[in-house]
């Protein structure tokens, strides 16, 4: 693997990072349905505060949904939350800083799908859009905040998701917090 901004992650994903408030979701193919997201990425990512994001495209231009590419989005998930970072003779990890809701941290439940996956990827399970429950965790999935360029057919089921994201949101309560 490479370094973060250019983590490479098998041949499925390439990763795209951006710590900045977003206005469009970049989606690798021309044909994909970018306009679209340019749209939706304001209304869908009003954000205040730091966080850090990772977009996802898989490097074949295929969809997101397959159990080769959510294993390596947990992998980097995993990562990331115990990456270690040295700030003013202090080492710290993600769980030291996130933002935390009463006692945990932001968790991306997207990543959540992982128990379905298979029976997303062999078409035995269908993804209603713009929301669902995950069958296993009884997590909500709001599919507009995780995946980029969503195709959608007549009955709201999800046919193809070329990119999805990730966010790790930190405190910034502080002069020093916001410093690290």
């Amino acid at each position: 693997m490479g370094p973060l901004c250019g983590l490479r992650l098998g041949q499925n994903a390439s990763l795209t990072l951006n710590n900045n408030v977003p206005k469009y979701l970049y989606l690798r193919s021309a044909t994909n349905p970018s306009i679209k997201m340019t749209i939706l990425i304001p209304r869908f990512f009003k954000f205040s505060g730091r966080f850090g994001r990772i977009i996802a495209i898989p490097k074949d231009g295929g969809d997101m949904l397959r159990v080769e590419v959510w294993k390596e989005l947990r992998i980097l998930d995993e990562l990331i939350q115990n990456t270690t970072a040295h700030f003013e003779d202090q080492t710290f990890s993600y769980k030291d800083i996130c933002a935390k809701w009463i006692d945990d941290c932001f968790q991306n439940d997207i990543l959540n799908l992982h128990h379905v996956m298979e029976e997303i990827e062999n078409r035995e399970l269908n993804l209603t859009f713009p929301i669902m429950f995950n069958p296993v965790t009884w997590d909500a999935h709001a599919f507009p905040v995780f995946f980029g360029g969503t195709s959608v057919n007549d009955d709201s089921i999800i046919t193809n998701v070329p990119s999805a994201q990730l966010v790790y949101f930190v405190r910034a309560d502080n002069k020093k917090q916001d410093a690290r």
